[in-house]
């Protein structure tokens, strides 16, 4: 029984070991690895066009938010602006109703002092 626990784990632990570089060649999380085969330097260069992705769509994102902030302001600028217009629009129809009415009271004023009624 203490040889078959013993041979399990000495085959275990060769299964499971992996070679260690001490100089940490083939390490994808250095700054500079070297001594990478051809599927790691594939992940490693994944990896990296990953992070500059990954900050382009942060960037991409911001510039997003930042246009939507401008939109809104110049959204609430355009109501502000035809809310007055409006009140202009409505003050001057009423100042032109004024104006035909004295027009009118002024002819007929004009109408009789000249026809003498």
């Amino acid at each position: 029984m203490y040889k078959y626990i013993l041979s399990l784990t000495l085959v275990t632990t060769i299964i499971c070991a992996e070679e260690v570089s001490t100089f940490g060649a083939g390490d994808l999380d250095a700054k500079n690895p070297y001594g990478l085969n051809a599927s790691e330097k594939h992940i490693l260069k994944n990896q990296k066009n990953i992070g500059n992705l990954s900050l382009q769509l942060n960037d991409l994102n911001s510039l997003i938010k930042s246009v939507n902030k401008r939109l809104e302001g110049l959204e609430s600028i355009y109501e502000g602006d035809s809310s007055k217009l409006n009140d202009t629009v409505l003050k001057v129809n009423t100042l032109m109703e004024k104006v035909d009415i004295s027009n009118e009271f002024k002819k007929k004023y004009e109408r009789n002092l000249f026809f003498g009624k």
